[in-house]
């Protein structure tokens, strides 16, 4: 089943104005109009900000991974209209071909310097000659699920990756925090990015932000400062709160998540922007400590009707050399 969706009025309210409408098919993580709950907006709007304040130059080759509808794509590109060759890559054929579809018809003289890929993570993009990338974008699903798994909906594919699929092994210390999906992503990036090139990890900062800086430092990148920090409704409630609940039970860890509506006012007391690009997600955690719960105690809220959320992040980080 396709679904053609209008996002005009939702890039407009980014900053973006021009007509945007897309296909969905089945295997697409589903667009949601509610700005609070949709990482695009996140995305979009973190993408402005680090175009006004931290690049010194605009990319020309960008890859995006696990690219869903492409609207992803189609935003980065207009926010770097300069952009020469952009690559895509998603692990479901139907998904990946259906957001070319969608980029093209955004970008119709575009159609030669786009290159659609189809496999996991980075890995697609040693099919490209000349893969010096100066910008990666990645919004990975975090979970790792068993291969039995049903991943058909665009919900789950966007929550999960199986065990199949993770082809090396992973630190336990990014295991147990569910960053182990994104500790391949970062690590795989690396060998595709040019000098001084930057990769960009969107990630719900439900774990202890100060383990970021060792994460990318393994991978041998280097954190750059927050460019966004953000806080969003946790989307998918009940698979994610049961596995980060099972995460917590097995490892003794606790993930960090607040009541939706109590963080919020909070925020707004502190007229703090969502997302923000002056403070940091530690900052931001700090305000909203006295509320913290963890999945456990966030899967049984959602049972009583009471939502929560997380913060969102889109670290950034610089190839060492």
């Amino acid at each position: 089943m396709k679904t053609h969706v209008d996002l005009t009025d939702f890039f407009r309210y980014c900053g973006l104005e021009c007509p945007v409408i897309i296909t969905e098919n089945e295997g697409m993580y589903p667009f949601n109009d509610d700005f609070r709950a949709n990482w695009l907006y996140f995305t979009l709007k973190g993408y402005r900000s680090l175009k006004c304040s931290s690049m010194d130059k605009a990319p020309e080759k960008i890859a995006c991974i696990a690219v869903g509808s492409g609207a992803e794509v189609i935003g980065i590109k207009k926010i770097f209209p300069s952009t020469k060759f952009i690559a895509m890559t998603d692990i479901d054929v139907e998904v990946i071909s259906g957001a070319f579809i969608n980029v093209k018809n955004a970008f119709p003289y575009f159609y030669d310097n786009l290159q659609p890929l189809t496999g996991s993570l980075c890995d697609p993009l040693k099919q490209i000659a000349c893969p010096g990338f100066d910008l990666i974008h990645g919004n990975v699903p975090n979970l790792i699920c068993e291969d039995g798994r049903d991943l058909s909906s665009g919900n789950d594919k966007g929550t999960f990756v199986k065990e199949g699929a993770i082809k090396e092994a992973i630190p336990l210390e990014y295991v147990k925090w569910g960053l182990g999906t994104q500790y391949l992503y970062l690590k795989g990036a690396y060998d595709f990015l040019n000098k001084d090139g930057s990769v960009i990890a969107m990630i719900g900062g439900r774990f202890p932000l100060e383990i970021t800086e060792k994460l990318f430092s393994d991978c041998n990148l280097k954190l750059m400062p927050e460019f966004s920090v953000g806080f969003k409704w946790q989307t998918q409630p009940e698979p994610d709160y049961d596995a980060y609940s099972q995460l917590e039970n097995e490892y003794g860890v606790s993930f960090d998540f607040f009541p939706f509506d109590e963080a919020l006012k909070i925020l707004k007391k502190k007229n703090i922007d969502n997302p923000t690009p002056f403070y940091s997600g530690q900052q931001i955690k700090s305000f909203l400590k006295n509320i913290k719960v963890s999945a456990t105690e966030a899967f049984e809220l959602y049972k009583k009707g009471i939502k929560c959320g997380h913060t969102v992040h889109m670290f950034r980080g610089v190839k060492k050399e």
